[in-house]
């Protein structure tokens, strides 16, 4: 069993305060994100249905630090079912 109160001194890496001032500009989140999603299913006959979605979803970074992580996704999705 793993007993912390043996170890020899503090592990390695574990030797900053996590909250510092360098540290709290690391992940000084700012962001806003639109999303939107539109589907469709028809009965076109009793044994035939079509199915349809469209979704937009716009991500703006507005404090990027490393990157810039905004973008947009538009997906699609069309299909149909037979009733059996």
């Amino acid at each position: 069993m793993f007993d912390p109160t043996i170890l020899p001194g503090q592990p390695a890496g574990l030797d900053f305060i996590m909250q510092s001032n360098t540290m709290s500009d690391f992940s000084a989140l700012d962001v806003k994100q639109v999303s939107q999603t539109v589907g469709l299913d028809f009965q076109a006959s009793d044994r035939f249905r079509v199915h349809g979605l469209f979704g937009y979803h716009d991500f703006m970074d507005g404090h990027p630090y490393l990157y810039d992580a905004s973008g947009r996704n538009v997906s699609f999705m069309a299909g149909f079912s037979r009733i059996l």
